[in-house]
């Protein structure tokens, strides 16, 4: 019985966090008010990129041990092959709504068409500074002649059951996880940092295999619902 990456990943994040090495999470941060009549958003032009895209798959959190998870695994394996199939085509379009969203306020804005290898870029070092960016983005800076960059990283989407060990303590629920964020790349501090973090279970029976139709639908409305929160705070 084989594991699936993401229940893994699961399993090495928990083991991560128990031997005290995880970087702690970066909080929310606003928009600063007036934030769009500032000299500082005038000045400069600002590129936005979108992060390399994860596979939809499953995860079992709390099934925290390898039997755990792969008991996890068996019961749902017929669900584990219809997420893989997920489609992540909907939030293609989301840096092209960012650019026309960020147009309209009046921004200088470049669209950066490429997807981000952003595990490639180097660490930076922001020990004590809770504002600052976790990666050195000053590649960017250079290739794209930016002075600030607007950063969308989705980094786990499909479908998470919660376990205790063995047994399952909730329905399973689609979810979209990642963050959006305004860099200034002079100095890599967070002008705007948006976590995102969305779940929906499906309305009715989950368990209907092999299309998991509630299951799907929720799947693509909590994509939807994530695109929302990321565009919200620029729109007009």
């Amino acid at each position: 019985m084989s594991l699936n990456f993401r229940s893994m990943f699961v399993l090495a994040a928990a083991a991560i966090l128990l031997g005290g090495c995880a970087t702690p999470v970066q909080q929310r941060i606003d928009l600063a008010d007036n934030y769009f009549l500032s000299s500082k958003a005038k000045g400069g032009k600002v590129g936005v990129v979108m992060a390399e895209l994860p596979k939809p798959d499953t995860a079992f959190p709390g099934a925290n041990c390898l039997l755990c998870l792969g008991v996890a695994n068996g019961m749902h394996s017929a669900l584990n092959k219809e997420v893989q199939t997920f489609s992540t085509a909907e939030l293609k379009p989301l840096p092209l709504d960012v650019v026309a969203l960020l147009k309209k306020r009046g921004l200088d804005v470049v669209l950066i068409d490429e997807p981000l290898k952003i595990d490639a870029l180097p660490d930076l070092d922001a020990r004590g500074a809770a504002n600052k960016s976790r990666k050195n983005f000053t590649s960017l800076k250079t290739k794209y002649n930016v002075d600030r960059l607007f950063v969308v990283h989705f980094t786990a989407l499909g479908v998470w059951r919660s376990y205790s060990a063995y047994v399952p303590t909730d329905p399973p629920k689609a979810v979209v996880v990642g963050n959006a964020s305004l860099i200034d790349l002079s100095t890599h501090s967070l002008e705007w940092h948006l976590p995102v973090n969305v779940s929906r279970t499906a309305v009715g029976d989950w368990d209907e295999a092999p299309n998991f139709p509630g299951l799907t639908n929720a799947y693509y409305q909590v994509l939807e619902t994530g695109m929302d929160l990321i565009k919200k705070p620029f729109l007009q």
